[in-house]
């Protein structure tokens, strides 16, 4: 009863868990999926159980699947966990972050294999787009000949500041950070007929 029991539990937080979870054999076919699983990739469960893996892995991440699944197998490695793009009903891929899981039976010889996995398409394409707004601030910066910095009022330290900034005064980033984290160096830099307006421009800041 108590061996039902459980397996009724895993059962139950196997079909409900909120990422997709799947088995496969060891060679790479599929023999159960969640239904996650389906959501994520728009397959029913008829359309991925019997089929292998490799069927919706993108053709350049196969050979590095491989590798590790050998690892797995060999018992180099009990688990690992990778970013892959799978293929979508649609045709398109999707970015999964993906976790897998050797099973071994009572003989400790290689069983099935568990795959967590979560869908990061949107987090990526998110990163994309700041990284590319990112990058053309800094070129506006370059062509404008402007500079940024951030400052930590609490700690009265200068927290990071653009390349731009830091060639104004032919330095490193790393150097401009520790030179202006000292006011007194903060305010030589400044004219003296400016430094009062300056100063009052950072208290109204604060």
């Amino acid at each position: 009863m108590a061996l039902r029991e459980r397996e009724s539990r895993f059962i139950t937080a196997y079909e409900c868990a909120p990422i997709g979870v799947k088995l496969w054999d060891t060679d790479g076919v599929i023999l159960h999926v969640n239904k996650a699983t389906c959501e994520m990739s728009a397959y029913t469960e008829t359309d991925l159980v019997g089929r292998n893996n490799i069927d919706f892995t993108h053709p350049d991440d196969i050979d590095s699947r491989d590798q590790s699944i050998k690892r797995l197998l060999s018992g180099e490695i009990d688990q690992y966990q990778v970013v892959n793009r799978h293929r979508h009903k649609l045709g398109h891929y999707i970015w999964v972050d993906i976790h897998i899981t050797l099973i071994r039976d009572t003989r400790d010889l290689p069983l099935y294999l568990v795959e967590y996995a979560h869908d990061i398409t949107e987090r990526n394409r998110v990163e994309d787009a700041l990284n590319y707004n990112q990058a053309l601030y800094s070129q506006a910066e370059k062509l404008g000949k402007l500079g940024h910095w951030e400052w930590d009022k609490i700690n009265k330290k200068m927290t990071s500041c653009s390349e731009q900034f830091a060639q104004f005064y032919e330095m490193t980033v790393d150097d401009a950070l520790k030179f202006f984290s000292n006011p007194e160096n903060d305010s030589n830099v400044v004219h003296p007929e400016d430094r009062d307006g300056y100063e009052q421009s950072i208290r109204d800041a604060e």
